[in-house]
């Protein structure tokens, strides 16, 4: 796992306890990390949807299903719809 983080979002590159939460071990994640179907079943219907720079969706889930004492939870995605990272939204 690699976190970088900005004045107010966190990201993480690679597995995190998000997937531990969603029901997802790490192994599992190791076999197969184009999970994104499982764990956007999972957090259910996103609240807004950006385009990035590079071309690539962002989803954006406010209020946070996962981490309720921060303000939101952001899933990014490659070309290709897999998850490259996630991060949450300290404050707005």
């Amino acid at each position: 796992m690699e976190s970088v983080g900005g004045n107010n979002m966190v990201l993480v590159f690679g597995y995190s306890d998000l997937y531990e939460k969603l029901g997802i071990g790490q192994e599992e994640f190791k076999k197969n990390p184009k999970i994104s179907r499982k764990v956007f079943s999972s957090l259910g219907s996103y609240s807004d949807l950006w385009i990035g720079g590079n071309g690539n969706p962002t989803y954006r889930f406010s209020p946070n299903p996962v981490y309720s004492n921060w303000k939101s939870l952001v899933i990014h995605t490659d070309g290709y719809g897999n998850i490259a990272s996630h991060g949450i939204i300290l404050w707005e």
